[in-house]
């Protein structure tokens, strides 16, 4: 589960009632959802970075904040991450400065 966004130097919260996760599986794929729609795609770990490519939504439309965290999901997908784990918490970082810690479920 996505359970913080940075940017720009800050660290924000997932709204309340907004689901974003994401699962790699050991098939070099990538699911999950954004905000607001499905996502899948294909994933690449080398050297401590990860790489998602062909990302394909579902095409439902989404209001705020919703919309707004699908935007910024996809937009650090799209560039090359570094990755931390520490105990349960993944944080993935982008060269802009951008990212997101996601928190392993049960």
């Amino acid at each position: 589960m996505v359970v913080t966004f940075l940017a720009d130097g800050n660290a924000s919260s997932v709204p309340g009632g907004v689901e974003a996760y994401l699962i790699f599986g050991t098939n070099s794929t990538v699911t999950g959802k954004s905000g607001c729609n499905a996502i899948t795609g294909k994933s690449a770990v080398a050297e401590g970075k990860i790489a998602v490519a062909d990302v394909v939504t579902t095409d439902m439309a989404c209001a705020a904040p919703a919309r707004d965290i699908e935007r910024f999901v996809l937009r650090v997908l799209e560039q090359t991450m570094t990755y931390k784990i520490e105990a349960n918490r993944l944080t993935l970082a982008t060269p802009d400065g951008s990212g997101m810690q996601l928190v392993a479920s049960a």
